[in-house]
């Protein structure tokens, strides 16, 4: 089996979304409104990271929720196709891109990357894109800014490739 380098975001750097998956992450937010859409981030033996629509469990639309079961599958899909999922997304109807209360109640993985889609709550039209590490300060969970960079396509070492 070829050696394939598994990716995590790192804390210092910044995170690479395609223009197309920006675009996707906006229709399923704005399919979604009212209510929060979500998925996975994962990374690509070819570097590129991929989002990964999943179906929103939560009784309430102002959350997210991921079936336990879902996840487990998106972690067995991304190991064998010699990837990582390394973070997740998730819209916020109320327009605001960037975390919330609930959001820091929910951090689980302090290494995974949190990408958010703002949605004007009038008229449901997605706008900005965010992306966010959690961090502890003084003893409290938060969050700080990721430099979220948009890509048409992922450049390799090798041109002829």
């Amino acid at each position: 089996m070829p050696f394939r380098r598994r990716y995590r975001v790192p804390r210092d750097q910044s995170l690479v979304l395609r223009a197309e998956e920006q675009q996707a992450l906006r229709e399923q937010a704005q399919a979604a409104f009212p209510a929060e859409c979500c998925g996975l981030l994962l990374s690509c033996f070819d570097g590129r990271v991929q989002a990964m629509p999943m179906i929103n469990r939560s009784p309430t639309p102002d959350r997210f929720e991921i079936a336990v079961s879902d996840l487990l599958g998106a972690h067995r899909r991304a190991r064998q196709e010699g990837g990582a999922v390394i973070g997740h997304y998730h819209s916020h109807p109320n327009g605001l891109a960037r975390p919330s209360a609930a959001d820091v109640a929910a951090i689980a993985d302090p290494a995974a990357v949190w990408v958010i889609v703002a949605v004007d709550p009038q008229t449901g039209t997605p706008g900005a894109i965010t992306a966010w590490h959690p961090v502890e300060r003084q003893g409290k969970a938060g969050f700080r800014p990721v430099l979220l960079l948009s890509a048409r396509r992922i450049l390799r070492d090798d041109p002829e490739k």
